[in-house]
């Protein structure tokens, strides 16, 4: 896998079509992730994008109302190809239809898409606590 850039947060990143992972992306790749830093990752056949929670563990609930579980302070969206171990507690699978565009903001997570029938997806996840949000 190559490093291919650091996280810009005025940046959106896009994905292609297909099959992704959005959660902990230690569940998924086991310790190989512990390699990699927040940054944007791809080669030939796999893209991964990583970014650090605000709040480093913990379960996070997206705007989608599934738990997301945190316990490698970080969340990111994977290829499903990059998938080596099938438990996917720390997130979720999704088949996007049309291009993804990943947007990560200081522990917030932005994930945005259209279905073939025009529905609009949308997935924010947010490791801010409200606490946090109101004291800055």
């Amino acid at each position: 896998m190559t490093f291919y850039s650091e996280l810009d947060s005025k940046k959106t990143y896009i994905l292609p079509p297909g099959q992704y992972y959005i959660g902990d992306l230690g569940y998924i790749v086991g310790d190989y992730i512990e390699i990699y830093s927040s940054g944007y990752y791809k080669s030939d056949e796999s893209i991964f994008i990583i970014g650090e929670t605000y709040e480093k563990t913990g379960v996070f609930t997206g705007s989608d109302r599934k738990n997301y579980m945190v316990d490698n302070g970080i969340i990111g969206i994977a290829s499903a190809n990059l998938i080596n171990d099938p438990d996917t507690t720390g997130g979720h699978m999704y088949t996007f239809d049309n291009e993804v565009a990943v947007r990560i903001n200081s522990g917030i997570f932005r994930f945005n898409s259209y279905f073939n029938d025009n529905t609009y997806f949308e997935l924010v996840i947010t490791t801010v606590s409200r606490d946090e949000r109101d004291s800055e």
